[in-house]
C-alpha cells in the first residue's frame, strides 16, 4: 500500500524524521537509526535508506512510528495540505502570546476562505461564533477571555480588563478588518433555538463569580447582547448584510430545533471543500476528507428540511426566535 506515500511523498517523510528527531532530542543519527531498526524490525541499513530518502516508509511503518512516538497523523497530513483553511488557531500547538496574535491568525484564515469567488460558507451554530462578535468589543473580549481562562492559561491575560483591549488601536483596527473580510462571504447560517443561551450562561458565571465585577462592564456587555440580537434580526429580515464598499452580502438564515451540536463551519467551492467542528474551544476538528464532507453535506441538506427559514420570509418565526433571545438576556441580568 502506497496511498499515503503517493499523496504526501517527501513532505510527510520529512515530517516523520523531524518529529522523531524532536522526540530524541540532540542525539547522533546513529542512535535514532538503531531505535527505528528495533521498532520496525528491519536492518539499520534499511532504516538509513528510508531516513535518507532513498526508500519510502510503508503505511504500516508510518503508523507504527506515529503511534510509538505520539505523533498526530492528522497533524502531519493537515500541515502539508495547502488547501486547508484554519478557521481557528490550534492552541494545543500554538498558544497565542496575546489576543492580537490569535486574531491575526484568524484574519489569515478567513482571507483564505474567501479566496475563491465561488466559495459558499455554512455556519451551523449552537451559539454565536467568534465572527458574530467582531463588532462588539465587550462580547469579543469576554469570549477571548474565556478561551484563555480554560485553554491557553496565559497568566498575563487572566485579569478581566476589557478596557485595555477596547482602547487599543491595534485591536480595533484588526477586528474591523476581520469583520469586513468575514461579512463579505455569502453564508448560510442554521441557528439552534437556544442559540444565545451558552454565551449568556458563560457571562452569568463570570458575573456571579465576581470575575466581572464592574457595573460599567456588566452594563456594556448587556447592551452589546441586545445590539447583537438586533443586528442578527435585521440581517435575517433583509436576507443579508450591508457591507461598506462591498455592497450587499446575501445571508440565508434558519432556525433548527433538532441540531444540538457544537459550532460547525463548512467551506465549499468548485475546487475544494473544508470542514471544522468547534467544541467551544479554539481547538477544532479539521478535515478536507471528501467522503466525510460529502456525508456531512448530505446530513446538512436533510436537516434543512426540518429548519424554519427566517431570512426575508418566516416573519412570525423570526420574531419568536429573536424575542426568545431577548428574554434569555433579560434572565441573565435579572
Amino acid at each position: 500500500m502506497q496511498l499515503l506515500n503517493d499523496k504526501f511523498g517527501d513532505m510527510m517523510r520529512d515530517m516523520i524524521i523531524e518529529a522523531v528527531r524532536n522526540h530524541f532530542g540532540d542525539v547522533p543519527t546513529k542512535v535514532i537509526q538503531d531505535e527505528l531498526s528495533k521498532l520496525l524490525k528491519v536492518s539499520p541499513a534499511t532504516v538509513y535508506n528510508k531516513l535518507s530518502g532513498r526508500n519510502d516508509f510503508s503505511n504500516e511503518e508510518f503508523l507504527l512510528i506515529a503511534g510509538t512516538y505520539n505523533i498526530s497523523v492528522d497533524n502531519i497530513i493537515f500541515r502539508n495540505n495547502r488547501d486547508c483553511y484554519h478557521f481557528f488557531t490550534d492552541s494545543r500547538n500554538t498558544k497565542p502570546r496575546d489576543f492580537e496574535e490569535y486574531l491575526l491568525i484568524l484574519m489569515q484564515n478567513v482571507n483564505q476562505a474567501g479566496a475563491d469567488k465561488d466559495s459558499s460558507i455554512y455556519f451551523i451554530c449552537l451559539q454565536p461564533h467568534i465572527f458574530h462578535l467582531m463588532k462588539y468589543p465587550y462580547l469579543l473580549y469576554t469570549k477571548l477571555y474565556t478561551f484563555n481562562l480554560i485553554n491557553w492559561k496565559n497568566q498575563q491575560m487572566m485579569q478581566f480588563d476589557p478596557g485595555k483591549f477596547i482602547q487599543s488601536e491595534n485591536y480595533r483596527h484588526l477586528t474591523q478588518r476581520l469583520y469586513q473580510a468575514y461579512a463579505c462571504l455569502p453564508a448560510t447560517e442554521i441557528l439552534n433555538q437556544h442559540f444565545i443561551h451558552p454565551l449568556c450562561s458563560q457571562i452569568e458565571y463570570l458575573i456571579d463569580s465576581q470575575i466581572i465585577a464592574s457595573q460599567e462592564d456588566i452594563h456594556s456587555i448587556r447592551k452589546e447582547l441586545y445590539l447583537l440580537t438586533d443586528e442578527l434580526e435585521q440581517t435575517a429580515a433583509r436576507g443579508g448584510r450591508e457591507v461598506s464598499k462591498h455592497g450587499f452580502t446575501p445571508i440565508d438564515m434558519f432556525v433548527n430545533k433538532f441540531i444540538h451540536i457544537s459550532n460547525i463551519v463548512l467551506v465549499q467551492s468548485a475546487s475544494k471543500s473544508f470542514f471544522t467542528l468547534q467544541c467551544e474551544v479554539p481547538d477544532v476538528l479539521k478535515t478536507t476528507d471528501f467522503v466525510f464532507i460529502s456525508h456531512f453535506t448530505e446530513w446538512l441538506e436533510k436537516n434543512q428540511e426540518y429548519a424554519v427559514p427566517i431570512s426575508k420570509t418566516g416573519g412570525l418565526e423570526r420574531k419568536r426566535f429573536f424575542n426568545g433571545m431577548r428574554r434569555q438576556i433579560d434572565e441573565t441580568f435579572h
